[in-house]
Parts: C-alpha cells; structure tokens; sequence
C-alpha cells in the first residue's frame, strides 16, 4: 500500500476495528485473560492506531479540530485515568479507550510541541526516559516482584527505571551500534559492487 496512502488508512482502519471484534469475541469464547492480555493480535489495535496516525498526518487528512482544541488532551486523560480505574472491562473497553486517548495526547503533543504545556517532553529527563523507553516496557513487570518491604511507587519506579537503563546500556545500544556497523558494511559492499 505504499503507492496508495489512502488505501493503506482504510486497511489500518480494518484492523483495528477487527482486534476490537477479536477481542471481544476472544472474551466471549472466555480465553485466558492473561494470553489476551499478552497476545499480539488481541493488542494490535494500539500499533494500527499509531501507523493510521502517522499516515494520516503525512497525508494531511487529521482533522483541525483534533489539532486545535487542546482540552481534549485534558479530557483523554481524564478518560484514561477514569476508565484505568474502574477497569471499564479492560479487554472490551478500556484497552480501546486508552489507545485512543493516547493517539490524542500524541496528536498534540507534536501539534503543540513548543508550549508550555509540552514544551517539557523536550528536557533532558525525558529524552533520557524516551531512550529506555522499550526497555522500560519489557521489564516494569519486574518491579511488582520486590520484597514486600519495598511494595511502593516510588522504589518500584526507580527499580524500573534502573532496570531498563543497564538493559538500553548493555543489551540494546550495543545491538544497535551493531546494526549500524552491519548497515554500513552493507552499503559500502554495494556501492563498490554497482561502482
């Protein structure tokens, strides 16, 4: 679909109304909540709503109202704290509700990058915390595993965050030095090959 973006939105569109109906259907057929939790294709959605996004802005096809009423970052979280809280039947609602409400809060934390309210994603700290973020991702569950003794936020998000940057500093970077080397070994075999 890359020749044809709007084709490529409407695919993404598909998509993700079909993990919405998977999902539910995977609720009904009553699977273990811990493989739809875990599972790919039951979260999916949340990557084909980041890909539509990124589509749709290339385009130029988001709408202005999404853009320019900046309440309605207030109100996504509003609406995913609300909806984290009650639960909302994760795997039917809130999981949905959440990606979208992130998709907002993305929207304009690019559309409004410069102000004050998210002039503070452009710090030091969270570029540091962008870094590890998959790290952060991968080994946050780690932190519900502490000694009981340690059983609060603030220990388990420092052990996440500790975690996830000795993981970026000895697994990931070295990785991704790596493939660049390969990169450009790669490209420097094809270009003497077509010279």
């Amino acid at each position: 679909f890359r020749g044809n973006r709007p084709v490529m939105m409407k695919v993404l569109i598909g998509t993700i109304i079909a993990v919405w109906i998977y999902r539910w259907v995977a609720m009904l057929w009553m699977f273990n909540l811990t493989y739809v939790y875990f599972a790919f294709e039951t979260r999916a959605d949340a990557l084909a709503i980041g890909c539509l996004l990124a589509v749709a802005s290339r385009e130029g096809c988001l709408p202005r109202w999404l853009i320019e009423k900046k309440w309605l970052s207030l109100l996504a979280v509003v609406v995913i704290s609300v909806s984290s809280a009650l639960e909302l039947n994760g795997p039917r609602y809130a999981w949905s509700i959440m990606a979208l409400g992130f998709a907002v809060i993305l929207i304009h934390s690019i559309a409004h990058a410069r102000t004050v309210w998210y002039s503070f994603l452009n710090t030091r700290p969270f570029h540091a915390l962008e870094l590890i973020c998959y790290s952060l991702y991968l080994y946050h569950p780690f932190a519900h595993s502490l000694p009981r003794v340690l059983h609060n936020l603030p220990i388990g998000i420092a052990f996440a965050i500790g975690l996830a940057t000795a993981s970026y500093r000895i697994v990931e970077k070295p990785f991704l030095l790596l493939k660049d080397r390969i990169s450009r070994s790669a490209g420097a075999a094809g270009f003497e090959r077509s010279g």
